[in-house]
């Protein structure tokens, strides 16, 4: 009835939020329906920037997403931070709207102010199907965020062996490190769990003696333990030192690891 008499449909309250913004918000399809009937703003924004499309995009309302796109809604715009529609759909792991977005051309390589990328967070998160659409787009895979973690660094910490596999096929820097020095492969056997994941990384050839801001390798992050005598198997540098000049040999021997030394002083013999 208020439409009928030709209400304001671009109003906003003190939150700059419009009807179709709130619509949009709580998924009510039929209301943002009428709404774009008379010709609401689908760009209006809220104070922090936020779009109905960012925020049916967030809450997971594909219908809403779906309407909204047909009225060409800007898919880059932004909130305030820069977090992107698609980045939060990434994120959410609200595959059927990633890809809407990805259709209508959406940035894949669009990053919020923690340069964190669409990519970066399915690949935290672990949502596969959405990494794979991501990657279907040949998105930057080498993005990283302002702590120096590419999406193959986090899918790596996280244990994402599906994703890491994906990503390696896109050919990424294997061996870019965050800030702290850690690489991939590092990042991934500091997880007694990841098993799986050292040996995907170890297959695209990774450096095994990158250390971090410690100087710590992978011999001195105790991964030359019973449970991995495989990287011994690669001609690591087994004389690599932490900051307190303790080499593998050292480390192993005093925490009395009978047959870790054994295996090291083989390594060097080999």
């Amino acid at each position: 009835m208020l439409l009928e008499k030709y209400s304001n449909v671009d109003l906003c309250n003190i939150d700059g939020c419009s009807p179709l913004y709130i619509a949009s918000q709580n998924g009510y399809t039929e209301i943002v329906k009428m709404l774009l009937e008379k010709y609401s703003n689908v760009d209006l924004c809220n104070i922090d920037g936020c779009s109905p499309l960012y925020i049916a995009s967030q809450n997971g309302y594909t219908e809403i997403v779906k309407m909204l796109l047909e009225k060409f809604s800007n898919v880059n715009l932004c909130r305030n931070d820069g977090v992107s529609p698609l980045f939060l759909a990434s994120y959410k792991g609200h595959t059927d709207i990633v890809k809407l977005l990805l259709e209508k051309n959406a940035d894949v390589n669009l990053c919020n102010a923690d340069r964190c990328c669409p990519l970066y967070v399915a690949s935290r998160e672990g949502h596969t199907d959405i990494a794979r659409l991501l990657l279907e787009k040949n998105p930057n895979v080498d993005l990283c965020n302002t702590n120096g973690c590419s999406s193959l660094y986090k899918a790596s910490q996280n244990g994402h062996t599906k994703i890491v596999r994906l990503l390696l096929k896109a050919n990424p820097n294997v061996d870019l490190c965050a800030k702290d020095g850690s690489s991939s492969l590092l990042c991934a056997t500091s997880a007694k769990k990841h098993t799986d994941m050292e040996s995907t990384l170890i297959g695209y050839n990774s450096n095994f003696d990158i250390c971090n801001i410690d100087d710590i390798s992978l011999q001195n992050k105790e991964n030359i333990d019973k449970g991995r005598p495989p990287l011994l198997q690669k001609n690591l540098n087994v004389d690599i030192r932490n900051k307190d000049v303790s080499s593998p040999l050292y480390k192993t021997s005093h925490a009395k690891h009978v047959g870790m030394p054994m295996s090291i002083s083989e390594n060097i013999i080999q």
